[in-house]
This record gives structure tokens, sequence and C-alpha cells, in this order.
């Protein structure tokens, strides 16, 4: 009983970890900043390529993302230069 109790308190503790990782809704971010934080490899591929835009490697780090709701990204645009990353939870977009 206890180690259940132990168990389910872990895991839980896990679970606000991962959430915390997550992108605030509301604010643009690019890729680099999204992957120092979570694992959004795959959801940057999936985000991209919906959109019907390039997947390699460049236009990954090239481009910019909408938060959505629980931590999901809405495709915004490739910048022309560099995406630059404000810190990670300061309320500030990311921007190009």
């Amino acid at each position: 009983m206890y180690l259940s109790k132990i168990a389910i308190i872990a895991a839980a503790t896990m679970a606000s970890t991962v959430v915390a990782d997550n992108c605030f809704a509301g604010f643009a971010y690019c890729s680099d900043n999204l992957l120092s934080q979570g694992d959004y490899a795959s959801t940057i591929y999936q985000a991209l390529d919906a959109a019907g835009q390039p997947t390699d490697a460049n236009a990954q780090a090239k481009a910019l993302f909408n938060c959505v709701n629980n931590g999901a990204i809405e495709f915004i645009r490739l910048c022309g230069g560099n995406c630059f990353n404000e810190p990670f939870g300061s309320q500030v977009s990311d921007h190009c």
C-alpha cells in the first residue's frame, strides 16, 4: 500500500514536470526554443508538413510557430534570416 502511494506521487510529479515544459499558449516560438524545453522534434516536423512547408533541417531551424492549447503548435512562417529566441517562459514571443 505504501509503495503504491509513492508510485502515484512520483507519477504525478513527473506528469507536472512534462506539462511545465510545454510552450505557453498565445506566444510564438522558434524551433530551437521548443526543442530546448521538450520533445518537440516530431511535433515540429508534423506542423511543417501539415502547412505544406519543407521539413529539412534548414527549414526547421528557421521556422516560427504559434503555441496553442496544451503545448500544441501551429506553423506561422519561415524566417528569411534567423529566428530569434527570447528566454523560455519570459512571456515574450520569439521573432524573425
